[in-house]
């Protein structure tokens, strides 16, 4: 049986850990109002003849959150020696997930879409640390409840 401390854990990660997913998704579930935003942050900032290349900045937009998934894999390895795993997939997920959501209301207010870029950014990084809350887990189950590997000999 698990620890009472890692069941309470789990729990709390799987109710309130899903804020990854939701700004990951701000893209594309809020398409219609986001666009508005974008257009006029940059008719607002950049005049009209800005307006006109409005696609091309939505769609490398919407490409920051996967340069956040490569930048977030690509020092997750290192970052997980040298901070911990616990610390790496609670305290530092989370902190970028604020990071994300405030990065994302600032724009909001200040009608810059430059700050929701941002905030897709960490988005993406976000994504790329959910796998260390399933590392961090992993590890602090105790052996005989993970699941089943299969042994094989080598000769």
């Amino acid at each position: 049986m698990p620890s009472a401390r890692l069941l309470l854990f789990t729990l709390a990660q799987a109710a309130l850990g899903g804020f990854g997913d939701i700004l990951a998704n701000t893209l594309n579930l809020m398409n219609p109002p986001l666009r508005a935003f974008f257009n006029h942050s940059i008719v607002t900032h950049y005049g009209p003849e800005a307006a006109q290349s409005f696609d091309t900045i939505y769609a490398i937009s919407a490409a920051f959150q996967m340069v956040g998934l490569l930048i977030g894999f690509s020092f997750m390895g290192k970052l997980m020696d040298y901070l911990g795993r616990k610390e790496c997939a609670v305290i530092l997920r989370s902190t970028v997930g604020v990071l994300a959501g405030m990065a994302m209301v600032i724009g909001q207010y200040t009608n810059r879409f430059e700050f929701f870029v941002i905030g897709h950014l960490f988005a993406g990084v976000v994504l790329a640390f959910k796998v260390l809350l399933v590392i961090f887990v992993a590890e602090c189950c105790p052996d005989q409840n993970r699941a089943p590997r299969k042994q094989t000999q080598t000769c």
